[in-house]
């Protein structure tokens, strides 16, 4: 029995080291030394902090909340939903919609709500770590979340 116990006890990390060679997680966020899979974003709300390189405008918070596979949150403006899953690092919308209130407040909300609306349509990655989550367009852009407060 001894004999046994102790095999398993070496041959244990062995089989860690193994699977995590084998990948089926998503890769490391550089920098951050964490990452996290795409089932830890259910039950998190995120305030945006960049899109595209550029800040949102003040008074006009774009939030994105994950709860049950669904994506919703606030455009400055409007209330925006979708469908969502993972799988590895890949991001999958689908469906969804958009409230249509306008809104004149602040200047350039409404501009601002039309570029995240189309960045947010063609999201096909993300990376999530500690510190916050990046969505990625195909074609390189990146909307920066940070955990909201």
């Amino acid at each position: 029995m001894k004999k046994r116990i102790k095999q398993t006890a070496v041959l244990f990390p062995f089989l860690l080291l193994l699977l995590a060679a084998c990948g089926g997680g998503p890769a490391a966020v550089p920098g951050s030394g964490t990452s996290l899979p795409g089932s830890a974003l259910e039950g998190t709300t995120w305030t945006m902090t960049s899109l595209a390189q550029s800040k949102p405008l003040a008074g006009a918070e774009i939030t994105a909340g994950f709860m049950d596979g669904e994506l919703s949150g606030s455009t400055g403006c409007n209330t925006y939903f979708y469908t969502y899953r993972t799988d590895g690092l890949r991001m999958i919308l689908e469906g969804g919609g958009v409230t249509e209130m306008a809104c004149s407040q602040p200047q350039g909300v409404m501009e601002q709500e039309e570029l995240f609306l189309d960045y947010l349509h063609q999201v096909d990655q993300f990376i999530l770590s500690e510190d916050g989550l990046q969505l990625i367009t195909g074609d390189g852009d990146v909307i920066i979340f940070v955990p909201r407060k």
